[in-house]
């Protein structure tokens, strides 16, 4: 056990070790006082997480909840590939593989984390938690690679946020990424709306 916890304190685990500790304190009293909920003022912008290729719904998602779920993710990540791959290296080799290594860790660990975090978006999302938003009749752009009668998904911008909501098409139009569609209505059923491919 004492071997395990100095791995976590020692670099370059502990570069996401130890502020995982901190922002899961933060999360606790966050989660308890309600504080970033307090400080909220306005609209959040999600544009960041698009312009990081990232799924959107990592901006839908408190700033705690994310920074500690994406530091555990990238401390584990870390912990692994140090022990089969970065403990191989020393001097100013392993210095630049680790440097370039946390970056690409802090990236997929994000995209980890968005992943993790999708199903519990509309509960922990403070601007949807107690409204009910239609988006009948509004344009919003495809983000999967296609649109079929069974999967989609697509990017609405609603009151400044960026939303992500799955889409399908039933009369077999050639929709494809980045399009722009109409949403018509919503499947209760399934939670899908059904789009139309918009043409100039």
């Amino acid at each position: 056990m004492d071997v395990f916890f100095s791995a976590l304190l020692s670099y370059p685990v502990a570069v996401f070790f130890i502020p995982f500790c901190i922002f899961a304190i933060l999360m606790v009293v966050d989660l308890l006082l309600n504080i970033s909920e307090a400080g909220a003022d306005g609209d959040i912008d999600g544009s960041w997480a698009t312009t990081l290729f990232l799924p959107p719904v990592i901006a839908q998602i408190p700033l705690p909840i994310t920074l500690c779920i994406s530091t555990f993710v990238a401390t584990i990540i870390t912990y692994y590939l140090d022990r089969v791959l970065l403990s191989h290296f020393d001097g100013l080799i392993l210095t630049v593989i680790t440097g370039v290594a946390l970056l690409i860790i802090l990236y997929v660990a994000l995209f980890v984390s968005a992943q993790l975090l999708r199903p519990l978006a509309p509960l922990l999302c403070k601007e949807n938690s107690f409204a009910v938003v239609t988006f009948e009749g509004k344009r919003a752009f495809v983000r999967s690679a296609s649109v079929t009668h069974e999967h989609g998904e697509a990017i609405i911008t609603d009151a400044g946020n960026e939303l992500q909501i799955d889409i399908y098409n039933n009369i077999n139009e050639d929709i494809h990424y980045g399009d722009e569609v109409l949403i018509l209505s919503k499947n209760e059923d399934t939670g899908r709306y059904l789009v139309s491919k918009i043409t100039d």
